[in-house]
């Protein structure tokens, strides 16, 4: 026997363990309270301890055969197995303890000295039944109670005084545990037994302060096709483990995102092993093995990761793709990893099926926060999704661009919740999933990995409680061009050429006598759309999950006045606002021209006067984008001077001057305008989409008015907007709209 007089403080993997049937032990759960000091309670003793490590408890006890039956559609089969017994016996490299540290807590919860560490070489292995035992000395305080950490890092021997401040304290996990350092580590464990007065020995019933997950992958694929493993590892696996386990997981330390991650021996015949910290993450109701994915699974679920690469056949050049299953009780609305618990996972990957099995990642998570041509944002109102069956994300805490109206930086906000507010066609045909997690939104589009991307737009909000705090609009589209204006406007500040997008803002095409050419509608200043008609003619709206239920209201129950409307668009981004008066004709609470924003979408002009491009007098100002511009990243609503070139003098011409227009062919529900040169050289389409009325909201001259806002008012001391404005008679590439109508956008790449 040794008395140990150093005293270490080591801190240890956290979970309370088993009571064990002895007749010298008390093993009930610790409750007690004490003092913040160090003490002793009596004289000193020296007594045996002996530490019986029990099995682990099985998960998957409830997993029902139904539950394991294999779809013919899905990617990959669970594979968890029921068991067939409630524990799995631990392995001796699992029950092998490295290093000890014992604390001992008087009656009222006071710590009895500070603890003490015991190294490996005073521990006595039984190497038959791979039991330990060492001798310790302790004080002889009768019920007192004894605290045993096995193969624990130190604990901080100034603040755990007490049993109640030990037992909220917590260990950190710095680097993984797998199966392959159990030689050197050792699992975490700990165990509590009461002194008793007569007792000469101490057997103290361990219990593992881990949780085990199990795992070995197998295939099973359509014929031609492979799979190569690249790695296994976990995702959201706690940084520290408590203690005292609770009924749901602590955030503390946040969590590691990559766990154990395997990049080599991938051929090995036994199953990847890995040992972690609890993750009591909750139950979803109504999901499936096949939906029991990252799209409904609660935040910081603890989730189980196989990559590899998948190719067809033998020619495919192959694509790179990850499975990913959550460990539980069950294989579908169980996240709950608890301590001392082993989950077995024996997954069959079997395709990559993203379409309907979203446990699947089938290409790289695309990060829509990246600049744009020309340009320093990385963020915006309108974000593009150019493939089907692909998970996009972004930052949700930015409002559009980021900046204010006067270009400073605009503060962020912390939302709580994501919805999808509206979509074309039906629920889920453009977007399938969508999640809010760490900040982002994560959304996830329709159709098949590879397939034809489907067309059409959608609007996500993200919410604090039911306040929506900022929406964006998902363009799905094919690819976007740009093509090369000329500008015949000449003067300080204005380009000889600007590059515009091939069509409308959230158009699926550039088509004459197609109504998808159409796009949507925007009033002036406004950053979020609305749907225009369903034909090339007609005021009913296009087909979407809002149906023909668009909310109105009028400007003058938006707020007190026009910053207060702005507030109410950003809150209500699905409600058309209708006009103040007939003196600004605004959708801003603007009664009078002096108090009209015109600055929101970052073009204000100081330019009085008659609006003209020869002789020249327009705003000459390409603008600053701000945070209600609706175009996606790298492009902006165009300045005033954009359209001068489609007519000869770069004025206003009706019918009687119709040799000025710069326009090819006949008009075709919209003009072709030449974008290059008169009369010749490339041309460009522009259809003629209609509007909202400014007063009503309803749907008016679809297919025969065709009008383009500008970023730019028409001038310092005019209400109307600034625009391209056409129909078979008139081409005005300086036109004045009314701000409150809804209008179309098209987009010219910043410069």
């Amino acid at each position: 026997m040794k008395n140990l007089s150093k005293l270490i403080l080591f801190v240890c993997f956290g979970i309370l363990f088993a009571a064990c049937n002895n007749d010298n032990l008390d093993t009930t759960d610790p409750n007690g309270n004490g003092g913040s000091d160090f003490g002793s309670n009596g004289p000193k003793v020296t007594k045996t301890f002996s530490f019986s490590i029990p099995e682990m408890a099985s998960a998957g006890l409830d997993i029902s055969r139904a539950e394991l039956e294999e779809d013919a559609d899905e990617a990959i089969s669970f594979g968890m197995q029921p068991a067939t017994r409630a524990t799995v016996a631990a392995t001796a490299a699992e029950k092998t303890i490295k290093n000890l540290y014992i604390m001992q807590f008087d009656a009222a919860g006071k710590i009895l000295g500070k603890g003490q560490s015991i190294p490996a070489s005073d521990i006595k292995v039984d190497n038959t039944t791979g039991n330990a035992s060492v001798d310790i000395t302790i004080d002889e305080a009768t019920g007192s109670k004894l605290y045993v950490f096995a193969n624990c890092q130190p604990l901080n021997a100034n603040t755990d005084t007490t049993e109640a401040k030990m037992k909220a304290d917590s260990i950190q996990i710095t680097t993984a545990i797998t199966v392959d350092d159990l030689a050197t580590k050792g699992l975490p464990m700990m165990g509590m037994a009461t002194l008793s007065a007569s007792a000469s020995s101490i057997n103290v019933p361990m219990s593992f302060l881990v949780a085990k997950i199990s795992t070995k992958v197998s295939t099973s694929l359509p014929s031609g096709a492979s799979f190569t493993l690249t790695g296994v590892g976990l995702v959201d696996v706690p940084k520290h483990i408590y203690i005292t386990s609770g009924a749901t997981t602590s955030t503390k330390g946040g969590y590691h995102s990559s766990y154990a991650f395997t990049t080599t021996n991938l051929t090995r015949t036994d199953p990847f092993v890995f040992y972690v910290p609890e993750n009591k993450a909750g139950t979803v109701a109504g999901l499936t093995s096949k939906t029991k994915s990252w799209w409904d699974a609660p935040e910081h679920a603890m989730r189980l990761r196989i990559n590899g690469t998948y190719k067809k056949n033998s020619s495919d050049a192959g694509v790179a793709v990850y499975y990913e299953l959550y460990p539980g009780a069950n294989s579908a609305t169980d996240f709950n990893v608890a301590r001392n618990t082993v989950y077995t996972i024996n997954p069959t990957v079997k395709g990559t099926n993203v379409s309907s099995d979203l446990r699947v990642w089938a290409n790289t998570l695309v990060n829509l926060n990246v600049k744009g041509t020309g340009s320093t944002d990385t963020s915006a109102n309108c974000y593009i999704a150019y493939n089907s069956g692909t998970a996009y994300h972004f930052d949700a805490t930015i409002k559009g661009n980021g900046k204010n109206r006067d270009g400073s930086a605009a503060a962020k906000h912390t939302p709580t919740s994501v919805e999808v507010l509206w979509e074309t066609t039906s629920d889920q045909y453009i977007i399938r999933k969508v999640k809010l997690y760490g900040g982002h939104v994560y959304f996830l589009t329709a159709g098949s990995v590879g397939g034809d991307v489907r067309l059409g737009n959608a609007l996500i909000a993200v919410k604090s409680g039911s306040n929506i705090l900022w929406s964006w609009h998902i363009w799905s589209t094919g690819p976007i061009s740009t093509e090369s204006y000329k500008i015949r406007a000449t003067g300080a500040g204005i380009p000889t050429t600007v590059k515009m997008m091939n069509r409308n803002l959230g158009a699926a095409n550039n088509n004459p006598g197609d109504h998808n050419a159409f796009g949507l509608l925007y009033q002036w200043g406004r950053k979020d759309p609305f749907v225009g008609a369903n034909g090339v003619s007609g005021s009913t709206y296009a087909e979407s999950t809002m149906g023909q239920n668009w909310p109105v209201k009028a400007s003058a129950n938006t707020g007190a006045d026009a910053n207060a409307s702005v507030d109410f668009a950003i809150k209500n981004p699905t409600t058309f606002i209708t006009q103040i008066n007939t003196t600004t004709y605004d959708w801003v609470n603007a009664p009078t021209v002096e108090k009209q924003l015109n600055n929101l979408w970052g073009n204000a002009s100081t330019v009085t006067g008659s609006i003209t491009c020869t002789p020249l007098n327009l705003n000459t100002n390409k603008g600053t984008k701000t945070m209600y511009d609706p175009c996606p990243i790298g492009y902006k609503v165009p300045p005033q001077y954009t359209w001068t070139n489609f007519t000869k003098d770069g004025n206003n011409h009706g019918e009687t001057d119709k040799a000025q227009w710069n326009v090819s062919g006949t008009f075709d529900h919209g003009w072709k305008f030449y974008c290059a040169a008169d009369g010749s050289g490339a041309t460009t389409f522009y259809p003629a989409a209609g509007y909202r009325n400014n007063a009503t909201g309803a749907l008016g001259d679809v297919g025969t008015n065709g009008e383009y806002f500008s970023s730019s008012p028409l001038s310092a001391s005019i209400a109307q907007a600034s625009a391209l404005w056409f129909n078979s008679g008139n081409v005005y590439p300086l036109s004045y709209p009314l701000r409150a109508y809804g209008r179309s956008v098209r987009c010219v790449q910043e410069f």
